[in-house]
C-alpha cells in the first residue's frame, strides 16, 4: 500500500487541459505501465506513455527510473527521439532484464504539429469524425533497455521522429496493451487455452468511431465502462492505461 501510494504520485493528478483526458488503471495495487505530461510552455506538451514488462514490485521499480528521467531531462530534450535514444541509455543494463515499450510526442498548438517518436509501444490512434486511423509511423522500433545505443545504431534501429499536422477537433488517442488484449472473464475461466477474443478484436475501433464527436473526457469514460462490461470486471490481467487529447 505504500508503494502504491508513492507511485501514483509518479503520475499526474489531474488534466493540464480541459480538451486532454485519461485513465489508469494497474492490475496489482502498483503496475509498469506510467505516462507523463510535459508543459513545456502554454505553446507545447509533451505527452509520454509507456509500459514497463512483467508486472508488480520489478516493474514498478523501472517506473520510478522513468519518472526519476523525466523530472531530470524532459523539458530541456525537445526532440522525441533524442529523448528516447538517452532514455534508452538510461535504462539499458538497470532493469534486471524487464523492457520499456514507449512512445512520446511533442504538440505545438500554434501549428498544431505532433513531432513523436516511437519505441515498440502500441501505435496511438487518429480519431475524428472522418473516422479512426493509426499515426503514420516509418519504423515501430525496438523496446528501450534491451541494446545500447551503439548496437542500435549500427542495425540501424535508433528511434526517430516523425511528424503529422492536425486539424481542428482531431484526437490523439493513446494506450497500452492492458486495453487491447483484455478479455472477457468467463470466456478465459471456461476456455483457458482457447483463443479468445479480445477487446480491441471486438470492439475498440467502432468504439472509438461511435465516441468520436464526444470530448476527450466523455469518450475516455464511456470507453471505461465498455471495457469493464467486455471484461465482465473491473479487474484486469495487465495494466491499463488510456490517454485521449484533441486538438
Amino acid at each position: 500500500q505504500f508503494a502504491q501510494k508513492i507511485q501514483m504520485q509518479f503520475i499526474p493528478m489531474a488534466s493540464p487541459f480541459p480538451n486532454l483526458a485519461f485513465y489508469y488503471k494497474p492490475m496489482d495495487q502498483i503496475g509498469g505501465d506510467f505516462f507523463d505530461f510535459i508543459e513545456f510552455s502554454s505553446d507545447k506538451i509533451g505527452i509520454l506513455v509507456s509500459d514497463v514488462s512483467g508486472h508488480g514490485m520489478p516493474a514498478a521499480l523501472v517506473t520510478s527510473m522513468i519518472k526519476s528521467f523525466t523530472l531530470q531531462f524532459a523539458e530541456i530534450i525537445n526532440n522525441p527521439a533524442e529523448f528516447l535514444i538517452y532514455l534508452n541509455n538510461f535504462l539499458v543494463n538497470h532493469t534486471g532484464g524487464n523492457f520499456v515499450t514507449a512512445f512520446y510526442g511533442i504538440f505545438q498548438f500554434k501549428t498544431r504539429e505532433l513531432v513523436y517518436a516511437n519505441a515498440g509501444h502500441n501505435i496511438p490512434f487518429i480519431v475524428n469524425e472522418t473516422g479512426v486511423s493509426m499515426l503514420d509511423i516509418i519504423d515501430s522500433g525496438i523496446p528501450l533497455a534491451l541494446f545500447d545505443e551503439e548496437f542500435l545504431m549500427k542495425i540501424k534501429k535508433l528511434p526517430s521522429n516523425n511528424r503529422v499536422a492536425l486539424n481542428k477537433g482531431d484526437k490523439i488517442f493513446l494506450y497500452t496493451d492492458g486495453l487491447t488484449e483484455a478479455v472477457n472473464v468467463k470466456d478465459k475461466e471456461s476456455y483457458p487455452d482457447g483463443d479468445l477474443i479480445d477487446f480491441e478484436t471486438k470492439l475498440l475501433i467502432s468504439t472509438l468511431e461511435n465516441l468520436s464527436s464526444l470530448p476527450s473526457r466523455e469518450l475516455i469514460e464511456i470507453l471505461e465502462q465498455k471495457l469493464i462490461d467486455f471484461r465482465g470486471a473491473d479487474s484486469f490481467d495487465d495494466d491499463v492505461c488510456m490517454i485521449c487529447f484533441e486538438v
